[in-house]
């Protein structure tokens, strides 16, 4: 909902537990850790979270307004987005989840329908129900149970297993596919039959469904769902400098290496 915090006076997102849902322990835990983990992240890049409330009885979050609408909204529209435009929304996903990881937190569940396109075209991360630290296990979630979406859950998510920030960059070149075709990279006739696909399936070249895909993007997206994370891109800046030679005018960090023979020569 969009609401008015009383002691501040702002206007808020408000999200509230449905009060009608018979929801375990596990789930108000899951809902209270979402504020927790989401209050401790203060990046631009990523949705601000406010504090936790409680609303007729229902606990609920106050966190930023965000005008627009989400990745998953515009994609709906069936226009076909650019590929810089795609790619520069990837970058700043990315951005939001290397702030997240700096600060202990794998997001779980990262998804078109979980990043903001703000109404001055810029992208935000939110909604962190599913993310865990790194630091700590709360042992909510028991082995071999999913949480997440299936569309761009990554396979070692599926299956139950512990994950790291390489799930979140799955996941990021499944919402990245999304943008570039229209269509998440595995589809099914079912639940089932779509984990199934992402357990054993390599999913169609981008380019099979838009030939104007440049072939070296179309493979750093493939390389980017390798079932195996360690042919994976390792780390968020190791993608984003990948995907930064298909927007013009982009910067990129040097390495750790270039940096410290600058600072000798200076």
């Amino acid at each position: 909902y969009e609401a008015r915090e009383l002691a501040s006076g702002r206007r808020v997102a408000l999200k509230r537990l449905l009060g009608d849902l018979a929801l375990s322990e596990e789930a108000f835990e899951r809902f209270r850790r979402e504020a927790r983990v989401a209050a401790s992240i203060s990046d631009s890049r990523c949705v601000f979270v406010y504090g936790a409330h409680e609303v007729e009885g229902a606990p609920a979050i106050a966190m930023e307004l965000v005008g627009g609408e989400t990745l998953e909204h515009r994609i709906a529209k069936g226009d076909a987005i650019g590929i810089e435009t795609a790619v520069r929304w990837t970058i700043e996903l990315l951005e939001g989840l290397e702030a997240a990881a700096m600060a202990g937190v794998v997001h779980r569940d990262v998804k078109p329908s979980n990043c903001f396109l703000t109404a001055d075209g810029q992208v935000k991360v939110g909604d962190f129900g599913l993310a865990r630290t790194l630091e700590a296990d709360l042992r909510l979630t028991h082995t071999g149970q999913f949480l997440g979406s299936p569309l761009y859950a990554s396979p070692e998510q599926v299956k139950g297993r512990e994950v790291d920030q390489r799930s979140d960059l799955y996941s990021v070149g499944a919402t990245l596919y999304a943008l570039l075709t229209g269509k998440a990279p595995h589809a099914g006739s079912n639940f089932g039959e779509v984990l199934a696909n992402i357990l054993s399936e390599t999913p169609p070249s981008p380019r099979a469904l838009r030939p104007e895909v440049p072939r070296g993007l179309a493979k750093l997206v493939l390389k980017a769902l390798e079932r195996d994370p360690k042919r994976r891109f390792q780390t968020h800046a190791e993608m984003r400098a990948a995907l930064a030679l298909y927007v013009s005018n982009s910067s990129v960090p040097a390495s750790r290496l270039r940096r410290s023979f600058a600072w000798v020569l200076d």
